[in-house]
This record gives C-alpha cells, structure tokens and sequence, in this order.
C-alpha cells in the first residue's frame, strides 16, 4: 500500500510539473519550447522573460497555492466533522474571510489589495467565522457535533454572503467591479510578495497539520474511539479548525472566493491514494 500510494503520488507531481510547463508556454502570446529553454539558460528575449517571470509565473505558483490551501482545508474539516461535503466554502469560513476585506475595502479603499493586510484580514476574517462557529454548536451541545457544525456553517455562510453583497453594493462603482472579479474568483492581480506570504504560510500551516496527521485519521473514526485511545478530541478540533481557517484565509486573500475546488480535489485524492492522512496530505 506504501508503496502504491508513494507512486502515484510521484505520477501526480509529475502531472503537475508537466501542466505548470504547459500553461508557462500557452497563452495569449505563446511561447516556443525553443524559446523557453532559451530563458532557461539566460538567453531568453525581454518580451519572454516578462511574460514568464512577470505574468505567469506567479499566477501558476498562486494557482498551485489556492488548490493546495482550499485542499488541506477540505480534508481537515471532513475529519472534523465526519461529513463528506465538508469544505470551508459550505461552512461560511471563505465568506467570513472574504466579508471581511470588503468591510476593509469600504473604509481604506483599494489600497489593501496592494498591501500586506490582505492576507491578515483574510485569515483574520476566517480565523473569526470559524471560531464563531465552534462555539455556537460547542455552548448548545456541550460537545462538538460535525452534523450540527456543518449545518450550522451552511447557515452562517448565506448570511455572510448576503452582508457582504448588500456592503458591496453600498461602494463606488470602480471598487465594486474589482470585489465583484476578486469575490468570484481571480489570480490575475497575483504579485510576487503575495505568493512569498501566502506560501509561506501554507509551508508552516501544513507542517504543523502534517504532524497531526494521526489524530486526523483517529477523528474519522467515533467519539468513543478517539476518547479511547487517548485523542482530546475537543482541543485537536479546535486547533485543526483554526488551521483549515488560515488555510482558507489564504485561499481568499490569493483567489477570492473560489469554491468547491477543494471539495472536488480531495474526493479524486481518496480514490487515488485512499483515506489514510499520512498520504492524503
């Protein structure tokens, strides 16, 4: 099973490589295989290396970041909660982050989209939805129920929704049509300092949760198991749940408001790798 799952493992990462290469050289203005080993050896064209290094460059790795980011934190919270269609989008975490920075949008203007606060309000404003959630189910059931905490999200999702619609239109127009593309979904602003701060953080985010990776398989399993074999099962929650909120904060801060692709990636992950976290991560 090791084994197995170490090699497709390797085939996916080989599949990623050979897309990223792909969407380098693909585009509006494309770029020959020639060309491109030709910047890769420092004899590149002006025009190549600005497309490559400025434009799509960033925008892949940011891709990658997103993907991975909204992943981690769909597979966290599926452990959470026990429940499949678990993923931070249902549970109003992404609109509480992306909330959030419209709030900031309204009072400071566009300017935060090109500052390091974008990324702290996003966390900041998911780190704050989901507690939230915690312990509103935690304080009416005296425990943690995933079935009543992803009820309890969908919930909370359309009203935080709706608040920031409502706030959206409440801006000047010029500021509406980019919250309008950035809430969507986009990466065509990405710049180089976001993608090192969002990196960043998913790299340290992920080691962390890497290192839980046994409790997330014991959190699959019944209360009465975890407690059994010696899992706090509240505090490994909670510090899991805040995890997946900065991961999803990021996912924000780098795509806006990008829905199911963590959803979908981690169900094709299970059928290629299967459940077990230590290769699912």
């Amino acid at each position: 099973m090791k084994k197995t799952a170490t090699k497709k493992i390797i085939i996916l990462l080989t599949v990623l490589i050979l897309v990223s290469v792909t969407s380098l050289l693909l585009g509006v203005s494309n770029i020959k295989f020639s060309d491109f080993f030709a910047f890769l050896i420092g004899k590149g064209t002006r025009i190549n290396q600005a497309i490559i290094v400025n434009i799509r460059l960033p925008r892949i790795i940011m891709a990658i970041i997103v993907g991975g980011a909204l992943a981690l934190a769909c597979v966290i919270l599926q452990s959470i909660t026990k429940n499949d269609l678990a993923e931070s989008g249902v549970l109003g975490i992404n609109a509480g982050a992306g909330g959030l920075i419209v709030v900031a949008l309204f009072i400071f203007g566009t300017s935060i989209f090109s500052s390091f606060i974008l990324p702290f309000l996003a966390c900041l404003g998911a780190i704050l939805t989901a507690i939230s959630l915690y312990f509103f189910v935690y304080q009416k059931e005296k425990a943690i129920n995933g079935t009543k905490l992803l009820l309890m999200g969908v919930g909370l999702n359309t009203v935080l929704t709706a608040l920031t619609l409502v706030l959206s239109l409440r801006i000047p127009y010029d500021q509406f049509r980019i919250v309008t593309i950035w809430l969507v979904g986009s990466i065509g602003n990405t710049s180089w300092w976001l993608v090192w701060v969002l990196l960043i953080v998913v790299s340290v985010v992920f080691a962390y949760v890497y290192t839980k990776k046994r409790e997330l398989n014991i959190l699959g399993l019944s209360s009465e198991m975890a407690i059994s074999i010696g899992v706090n099962e509240r505090k490994e929650k909670m510090q899991l749940l805040v995890c997946a909120a900065i991961l999803a904060g990021v996912a924000v801060a780098g795509g806006g408001n990008i829905l199911f692709v963590g959803l979908l990636s981690v169900h094709i992950s299970k059928i290629i790798v299967g459940e077990n976290h230590t290769y699912l991560l």
